[in-house]
């Protein structure tokens, strides 16, 4: 991976500072006892520009970005440029003995010093990154016609077969063709514990197989896999910019000429209405010097840079920096159900038949119909074909309609029927009365928590299926957290009613929406969104949807902040602005966990960049020096603004041991 930091050179500043004492001391002969010689101001102004110049040459290049960008560099290079300018005016015009060529060096250095000091902290985090990609094998197995050969990853498409031996990693992403499969996760969860998997579940790229030999079928390309995306976001993130921090940046931009004019105001102060020459120059330099409108630019990216790395250890994916500024507003949560809140691996509970239709009859037609998608329901209708040992029909133009239900042609003994399954409002679609079911099954059916799918054949019901779909563990204990926050928690799904109310019931949800399509998902959260009384005051809630299917798309775009989960589908992941490798719920708290403490971290380094400069610059300019005499010299400003960004540096980089 790219590094946003080069190896820190701190050999170059060491000899940066050697060479600024020795401008010092030719610069202050009799401190020192040598006989002073005129020759020793040049060789003081040469050695010092040997590191002004030699290693510090870019701070006299921003010099001229005064009148557009200036910065940081732009004030050191002011401040070292004013001390050549001085010590050559005093040294002419015989004002003095003084001259600052060390000061300039002194300067450079400890600037230096602090730049490579952040730049090793950044290069020591930074350096795990490269290795990332490193883990995953280089080749894979492909299987055809009962044999194996090694494919190079770009040579790998979608859809091929592929052996994972023990002990190794998959290199893409793919479902699992064996009976099952125990694989490590952690690379790409975090989470470092054995993981079951079972036939059709998809294993992500970068798991490790614990047991024998398995199958797989290659779901994404090497590049489109969720590890590599990952690892291409967290590049990403790293050089990008966000909102909050093109804020920062706004500010430092505001700062830097306003140091210019408070330097200028305070070497005229001394020099013209005090004639205090020394302090004229000492002042306006440490003024250009101590402050720090780098702090300000500092501040945020550090911060940032942080998260993206701690986020990527726990599998999370902030695709987008300003979700910091955004989790901030959130007010509302609302869920998605299925694979979501659920499991995501439903089950046939029973099955209702008509006219004494036999239920293996039913279920044939059902999984027939659904071997032509990859969705939860059809991969439990498939399971339970193949524990009966269910032959399927060929089908023809299968039709899948996300939130409502399938339809295809099954031919049966040379006959063609038109085969529907789905939920109540689907039957509606295909103009399929419900009304010819026999009244207790009707009652059956909607009595039950769980959902329930319809099936007709040649617009006549055939059968009732009835799925359960188990809550995950840690639903209840999340949705309690978010709701001890004083946020809405509630659910958006397109199942029926009795089971939206039943889930709600469970985890005790403010809210619940039933039977929604995928276009309706997205009016309720804009809904949601609309403003709202809450006593005097009028609100907009912000809202955070958390899905993982293909309907779940639009509501996730529409959401003021949308959280996928890695198991989803790819086009929920392309519409979130967060992505979790695990489908552990417990990793949105962490998400969010994550986000808030960043914007604290980011508003107090903010603060301590604003309090330092608000302190500094007054004392630079002399103010208690009235009073107490004592003065700042420019060599020890250029250590107080280097300590002053290594501080934050230290400050952010700390909560990367959590």
């Amino acid at each position: 991976m790219k590094s946003k930091s080069q190896k820190p050179k701190f050999g170059m500043v060491l000899v940066a500072i050697i060479l600024s004492f020795v401008s010092m001391i030719l610069a202050m002969p009799e401190h020192f006892s040598l006989t002073p010689n005129p020759w020793f101001f040049w060789a003081s102004f040469g050695v010092a520009s040997v590191v002004t110049i030699g290693f510090g040459k870019h701070f006299w290049l921003s010099i001229p970005k005064i009148f557009w960008s200036p910065g940081m560099n732009t004030l050191i290079g002011l401040g070292v440029a004013a001390s050549y300018g001085l010590s050559f005016w005093i040294y002419f015009s015989e004002k003095g003995s003084a001259i600052y060529f060390d000061s300039a060096a002194f300067i450079t250095s400890f600037v230096l010093l602090g730049q490579q000091i952040e730049n090793w902290i950044y290069y020591r985090v930074e350096k795990q990154l490269p290795d990332w990609m490193s883990f995953l094998p280089k080749h894979a197995r492909l299987m055809e016609s009962g044999e194996t050969r090694e494919v190079l990853l770009k040579d790998l498409q979608v859809g091929q077969h592929l052996l994972i031996a023990p002990g190794e990693r998959l290199s893409v992403d793919a479902q699992l063709i064996s009976e099952n499969a125990e694989v490590d996760e952690s690379l790409v969860t975090g989470e470092s514990k054995p993981v079951h998997k079972t036939q059709s579940q998809v294993l992500l790229q970068g798991s490790l197989n614990l047991g024998q030999a398995i199958e797989v079928k290659s779901l994404k390309a090497n590049q489109d896999s969720f590890y590599s995306q990952l690892v291409a976001q967290v590049e990403t993130n790293l050089h990008r910019k966000s909102l909050i921090q093109s804020r920062a940046d706004r500010w430092s931009a505001i700062l830097s000429p306003i140091v210019v004019l408070i330097a200028l105001g305070a070497g005229v102060y001394w020099g013209w209405f005090k004639q205090d020459y020394q302090m004229m120059v000492m002042s306006s330099v440490s003024v250009l010097v101590i402050a720090c409108p780098c702090v300000l630019g500092l501040a945020t990216p550090i911060a940032l840079f942080v998260a993206v790395i701690r986020a990527a250890r726990r599998g999370i994916l902030l695709k987008d920096l300003d979700v910091v500024d955004r989790a901030e507003d959130i007010s509302v949560v609302a869920f998605d159900k299925t694979g979501t809140l659920t499991e995501g691996q439903p089950e046939i509970e029973k099955i209702l038949t008509i006219e004494n239709l036999a239920q293996r009859d039913v279920l044939q037609w059902a999984a027939s119909l659904e071997q032509a998608f990859d969705h939860p329901f059809a991969r439990a209708f498939l399971r339970k074909a193949k524990e009966e040992n269910i032959k399927l029909f060929p089908i023809q133009e299968p039709e899948l309609v996300p939130g409502k239900g399938i339809r295809a042609k099954i031919i049966k003994d040379q006959k063609t029927m038109s085969v529907v399954l789905g939920n109540m409002m689907w039957l509606y679609d295909n103009s399929i009365e419900p009304s010819q079911v026999p009244q207790n099954l009707l009652w059956e059916a909607e009595g039950t928590g769980a959902s329930v799918l319809w099936m007709a054949v040649d617009s006549k019901v055939m059968g009732i299926f009835i799925l359960s779909d188990n809550l995950r563990k840690e639903a209840f204990s999340l949705v309690q957290d978010l709701r001890a926050k004083k946020w809405q928690v509630g659910l958006v799904t397109g199942d029926a009613e009795n089971v939206a109310r039943e889930i709600s019931k469970k985890l005790q949800l403010d809210f619940y929406h039933f039977g929604v399509t995928p276009d309706e998902k997205s009016t309720i959260v804009k809904r949601l969104s609309e403003k709202k009384k809450k006593g005097m005051d009028v609100i907009f809630p912000k809202v955070l949807f958390v899905g993982d299917g293909i309907n779940d798309a639009p509501a996730l775009a529409e959401a003021h902040l949308g959280i996928a989960l890695g198991s989803g589908t790819a086009l929920a992941q392309h519409s979130a602005s967060i992505i979790l490798s695990s489908p552990r719920l417990s990793n949105i708290r962490a998400a969010l966990e994550i986000l808030r403490e960043t914007k604290v971290l980011i508003t107090q380094n903010l603060s301590l960049a604003f309090v330092y400069n608000l302190l500094a610059i007054p004392i630079a300019a002399g103010v208690i020096y009235s009073h107490w005499g004592v003065a700042l010299n420019p060599s020890i400003a250029a250590l107080a603004m280097s300590l002053s960004s290594i501080s934050l540096v230290a400050n952010s980089v700390r909560s990367l041991r959590r």
